[in-house]
């Protein structure tokens, strides 16, 4: 069902939901205006416009936030089953493309979210206990909107195939797959400027770094989503790096595997090719030499995170070579290890086999 089919109001408020009585609910209700839901996701897919967005209750805005993902949805399967007829991306000069416009979309509830948060926060200061409860909720929400950015720049079944995964969607990945896939991704790396692949990267790294800085061990209550959004964050960091340092002249290790047409060129452990033997540097910031490894994953994915979120898109190529993706993907693949939920550990996997060889003593020791 698309979201302009759904003619319904949006969640009232937590007072009404939870009332004791039908007394206490009358109380309530009666100075509740009755928001309509496609009204408010029309406003924001118009952020031009000067119609207002009424103050909406935090369910509300999360809604609205999946509604507009849901059109995002709507707009690509229809640029899927168009055969090139017409002018699908909206290209004409008068005319932006939709992903802009959808893009514009979401940061405008993206502005209007982050004052809701403040105010919120700042109404909690005596008690922290919410408070931190507060934080939990928004920093899981917004990674839905940081998720939303990074599959509207970068084809997320191709991001998975380009970085080992063996089965999509049920379908065993075969050679073939991931040649056209890492054609893809290596065609959506190429440095550029604001290009999508820098969108993409740049909202990965600042999911990430709201992960590291407001939680604790990434716990957000259990949301469910949000694992998914931190594998989705880590592949797009992960892939923008590799295919630009290691994968940069098509000698990447998913060329030592020719030979192997069923694991779609999941081999990454080629002590040649990968990020932490690359960027040989990185090895004696950490301490580490030919006879004992001191690895320093944590640290590893905090230097990679915060360099790629404190610049603007634009200015991401700089990055480029300087920082090892191996430490994201050990801290992602052990956290990961510790989801029940079949997706998510298909993922785990994945990001495992993203572990460099030479790593891999220090990340079994790391998963302990």
């Amino acid at each position: 069902m698309s979201s302009f089919e759904l003619r319904t109001t949006l969640p009232c408020n937590q007072s009404t939901w939870e009332a004791s009585s039908a007394e206490e609910w009358w109380k309530y209700a009666r100075k509740e205006p009755q928001i309509s839901y496609l009204s408010v996701l029309k406003a924001y897919m118009n952020p031009e416009s000067s119609s207002p967005i009424p103050q909406l209750n935090a369910l509300s805005r999360l809604l609205v936030l999946h509604g507009l993902m849901s059109i995002q949805w709507d707009m690509k399967r229809r640029d899927q089953t168009s055969l090139g007829i017409g002018s699908v991306n909206g290209s004409s000069p008068d005319q932006p493309r939709w992903q802009d416009r959808l893009s514009q979309s979401y940061d405008a509830w993206k502005a209007d979210f982050d004052s809701y948060c403040m105010n919120m926060t700042l109404s909690l200061n005596d008690n922290q206990t919410r408070k931190a409860e507060f934080t939990r909720f928004s920093t899981a929400t917004i990674a839905i909107y940081h998720a939303a950015h990074i599959t509207l720049n970068v084809e997320i079944l191709d991001l998975q195939i380009y970085a080992g995964a063996r089965h999509i969607i049920g379908r065993p990945v075969t050679r073939a797959d991931y040649d056209r896939s890492r054609r893809m991704l290596k065609d959506w790396a190429k440095p550029g400027g604001a290009t999508p692949a820098a969108k993409a990267a740049w909202h990965a790294a600042h999911l990430l770094r709201d992960g590291i800085m407001n939680l604790d061990n990434w716990d957000v209550n259990n949301a469910f989503h949000y694992p998914w959004c931190l594998y989705l964050s880590t592949l797009t960091c992960w892939a923008f790096h590799f295919a630009n340092v290691i994968d940069k002249n098509g000698n990447g290790s998913s060329n030592n595997n020719s030979n192997n047409s069923n694991n779609g060129g999941s081999d990454r452990n080629n002590n040649n090719n990968t990020p932490f033997e690359k960027n040989s540097h990185l090895d004696n910031n950490d301490g580490v030499d030919n006879n004992g490894i001191v690895w320093h994953a944590k640290s590893e994915m905090n230097a990679l995170v915060s360099s790629m979120a404190s610049v603007m898109p634009e200015n991401l190529w700089r990055g480029l070579g300087k920082y090892s993706t191996s430490g994201l993907t050990a801290v992602m693949a052990k956290h990961l290890s510790n989801i029940r939920w079949a997706v998510v550990h298909e993922g785990m996997k994945v990001l495992r086999g993203l572990v460099p060889e030479r790593c891999i003593n220090e990340y079994e020791t790391f998963l302990k």
